[in-house]
């Protein structure tokens, strides 16, 4: 099993973010405790205590289980103070333990972080209390492209955190970028991948923007102030993506991850290969066993949690077989290995061949898929249309 804790403060809201985040930084225009913003935002004591209260309430699905990886996301984790980061992480151990899981010895254990919300204190806190591993979100070396998105940083912030963190010890970083950005050009695109692999992460994700209803952004583009480039250049930027990382020692093994040898983030590897995990705190999701397989999600909504933590899920659907089928073709068609039919036969009692042979036919035929003797994966060319080939095993 695996474990995502949900962080759901921030500075302030990033232009293009639709995650559930809340802002309580001190900048008026994005509000701040107490002023009028949409929630009253509790001290982030008081919410780390409610997230191990969600923990101890979780007993029956964490009870004789091996936790393999441990992963804090948000929002900005790193916005706590260290005497909440320190209470959240000794937290988690001893509430896993307590409710009768394992973590694993070799757990991988992940904090999200913004640069600008990053010190040598906190840095040292996480390595100390067991954090073997950083996702630092960059999104860019250009500081024109960082200011577009709304980041609270510039690159040289990150820099500073980057290197501080290697000085601490951290031998396990990734850093997330982006593709897409308003004033982005296939110059800077480049200059920003080759200055990233250049400092050697053992891990580099790199997403398309996605323009998301009810963000700044999208409002900004519906309205004419800002363009964003189409789908040619992301299509452009993809392939941009592939060669240069190819060139720096990096293996795609995901739609948008890449890695140097052995590095692949076992936290999401998990969600693509159909593990079960545990999600804690507003608007987080978990995948658990019940009659078959369920899917359930936290109320998004930050006063709702801190009244009652435990109290919060809701089931948001209940997996039947042949949806089961779906998800796995689906999931495992994002990773570069594919969908495997001898793993498809053992977990499902059937042929993959016998269920989706009609489809991998037709996208084969299409060049989308390339159907092996033991499995059925992307080629290139399906990897550019990635959601229209992955719709048609619904």
């Amino acid at each position: 099993m695996e474990i995502y804790v949900h962080i759901p403060f921030c500075v302030r809201k990033c232009r293009y973010c639709d995650f559930y985040s809340v802002p309580c930084g001190k900048d008026p225009a994005f509000g701040c405790p107490g002023t009028g913003s949409e929630h009253t935002l509790p001290g982030t004591g008081d919410y780390v205590n409610a997230l191990l209260k969600e923990l101890d309430a979780r007993e029956d699905e964490i009870r004789g289980k091996e936790i393999t990886s441990v992963f804090v996301g948000g929002g900005t984790p790193t916005i706590l103070p260290v005497s909440d980061l320190e209470m959240l992480l000794m937290g988690l151990k001893d509430g896993i333990a307590r409710r009768g899981g394992m973590l694993a010895g070799d757990a991988e254990i992940t904090t999200e972080c913004n640069p600008g919300t990053l010190d040598k204190e906190k840095l040292t806190l996480m390595r100390q209390l067991g954090v073997n591993r950083l996702s630092i979100g960059l999104q860019s070396a250009d500081n024109a492209e960082l200011k577009a998105l709304g980041r609270i940083h510039t690159y040289e912030e990150f820099l500073k955190n980057y290197e501080e963190a290697r000085r601490v010890g951290f031998d396990n970083i990734n850093v997330d970028l982006m593709s897409g950005i308003p004033g982005q050009t296939a110059a800077s695109c480049e200059r920003t991948l080759n200055t990233v692999a250049a400092l050697a992460p053992e891990h580099i994700s790199v997403y398309s923007l996605i323009l998301e209803e009810g963000t700044p952004l999208y409002d900004d583009v519906e309205a004419g102030k800002v363009r964003l480039q189409g789908e040619d250049f992301d299509r452009d930027m993809y392939k941009l993506t592939g060669q240069i990382l190819a060139a720096h020692g990096y293996e795609r093994y995901e739609i948008s991850n890449y890695a140097r040898p052995g590095r692949r983030c076992r936290h999401n590897m998990g969600y693509w290969t159909g593990e079960e995990y545990l999600g804690l705190g507003p608007a987080a999701a978990s995948y658990l066993g019940c009659e078959k397989m369920c899917r359930y999600k936290n109320t998004a909504d930050l006063n709702a949690y801190m009244s009652d933590p435990a109290g919060v899920r809701v089931l948001e659907e209940t997996l039947d077989k042949e949806a089961l089928m779906s998800e796995f073709m689906i999931l495992r068609l994002r990773l570069t290995e594919g969908a495997d039919r001898d793993e498809f036969k053992k977990r499902f009692g059937v042929p993959m061949d016998e269920v989706f042979g009609s489809v991998i036919k037709k996208q084969t035929g299409l060049g989308l898929l390339t159907d092996r003797e033991h499995s059925v994966a992307l080629t290139s060319k399906g990897f550019d249309v990635a959601n229209s080939v992955m719709c048609e095993f619904l």
